[in-house]
């Protein structure tokens, strides 16, 4: 592996990233309206990762690709999708197909000693420097780089999780509370038309160590604090900015996608025809050791909830 193209690498996508967030914040792009994710695959720091992949694919006829390689300027998440296929060919080999009108009908065909792609994910928060990636291993393994955390941490559960152990050993069975909460507030209002609850991908990300125990404690209530907590998780929360928008688009608020845009990244949270809170909900894992259960553990995440107000 090449450290000095790795990083060559990494420098110029900061680099091309931190340029791209400083002309947004300059600008005060993203007041008021919509910015799109800016794509950096044809950039040279898209060119070099993409070079990058190629070196790490093994074979005569290996390959390698970058799916998705963006900024979004306003939550400053870099992310990123790809793949890199290993593949060894040696020689061809005649095989025979014989039919009924031509009995020596054949083709050389190559033999192939491997032939195997590993896919990738991954997100970078260029303000924070935090971020994770998922690689798949083949064979229904996958490598996430917070589960590796976990084991650091001396986590000997994540460890479990991590390695191919027969589930006569060990086993878990996950639940959670999101869908029977988020029903409660349909009820409550009036279907989903009138509630827009975050989404199970938010939710399921927003643990006390990503969203902040104190938004999980239930201390972030009225619009100055939603806001506050917000700011917080604007990183994932911006995501959901088209989905909130068309909401409030079909409830009538002509800048629908704008005042998304203010809610989720918590500029501001204090609207007349709205109103805001957080929502715990729980995630619980019931984990059996050698057919033995183990007492039931789980951790409250955090929801963001925006409720119409029929009464404005």
């Amino acid at each position: 592996m090449n450290w000095h193209a790795d990083g060559r690498l990494l420098k110029v996508l900061f680099l091309s990233a931190a340029t791209l967030i400083g002309v947004v914040t300059m600008l005060g792009i993203g007041e008021g309206r919509r910015v799109r994710n800016v794509d950096l695959r044809n950039t040279p720091g898209g060119q070099e990762a993409l070079r990058f992949l190629e070196q790490l694919a093994q074979g005569n006829e290996r390959d390698a690709g970058l799916d998705v390689l963006e900024l979004d300027p306003v939550s400053a998440i870099l992310s990123g999708k790809g793949w890199i296929r290993h593949r060894q060919v040696s020689g061809t080999i005649w095989v025979p197909e014989p039919t009924l009108t031509d009995p020596m009908r054949g083709e050389r065909k190559p033999i192939v000693a491997y032939d195997w792609t590993n896919d990738f994910e991954f997100a970078f928060n260029v303000r924070t420097k935090e971020g994770h990636a998922v690689i798949n291993l083949g064979h229904g393994r996958r490598l996430d780089t917070r589960k590796i955390q976990r084991i650091l941490d001396g986590d000997v559960m994540a460890l479990l999780e991590f390695m191919p152990v027969p589930k006569q050993v060990y086993d878990q069975e996950l639940r959670n509370e999101y869908e029977e909460i988020r029903e409660t507030y349909y009820r409550k209002h009036g279907g989903e038309r009138n509630v827009y609850f975050a989404s199970y991908d938010f939710v399921r990300w927003a643990t006390p160590e990503r969203a902040g125990d104190w938004i999980i404690r239930g201390i972030a209530t009225g619009p100055a604090a939603f806001a506050t907590a917000m700011k917080e998780v604007q990183r994932k929360s911006l995501q959901e900015a088209d989905e909130v928008g068309r909401w409030l688009q079909q409830k009538g608020v002509q800048n629908g996608f704008a005042v998304a845009e203010q809610l989720l990244s918590g500029r501001k949270a204090n609207w007349p025809f709205l109103s805001v809170k957080w929502q715990t909900v729980g995630f619980y894992s019931q984990k059996k050791l050698v057919g033995y259960r183990l007492p039931e553990g789980g951790i409250h995440h955090a929801a963001f909830v925006l409720v119409w107000r029929e009464d404005r």
